[in-house]
């Protein structure tokens, strides 16, 4: 009895290591993703359009060029805090689902697709007034 005991105990023990390596490289492998996808929330809504358009993959700069980021992000409030609840990587590159919040506690969604260490695609909705 007691082997068995010492047999399920040992089991027990592997598979809870294998899920924390698990999840601490998945967290690793997308550690660069999620401070890209907040950096550009933060910067793009304290009025920092050409640091969060560099954060953008080239292909998009005529479409969110500086004046689109003002125009759209003018009005909003600074987000202060960027987190994700969802993280997607494959070789497709990576997707991230989360929620920005202000100083005040005003909430919004927000999702980023990354590919090769830029932002290819974002949502950030409805936004959060200043």
């Amino acid at each position: 009895m007691r082997t068995i005991l010492k047999v399920l105990a040992g089991t027990a023990l592997v598979i809870v290591l294998i899920f924390v390596l698990v999840v601490t490289l998945v967290l690793r492998a997308t550690s660069d993703a999620r401070d890209l996808a907040r950096g550009f929330a933060l910067e793009v809504t304290a009025g920092d359009y050409r640091a969060a358009q560099a954060r953008l993959h080239e292909g998009l700069h005529d479409t969110y060029s500086e004046v689109f980021l003002r125009e759209t992000f003018g009005g909003s409030a600074a987000y202060e805090s960027v987190s994700f609840t969802a993280v997607a990587s494959s070789g497709d590159g990576t997707e991230l689902e989360g929620t920005a919040r202000t100083a005040s506690g005003c909430s919004t969604p927000v999702s980023f697709r990354i590919f090769d260490g830029r932002i290819t695609g974002f949502e950030m909705a409805p936004l959060c007034p200043k």
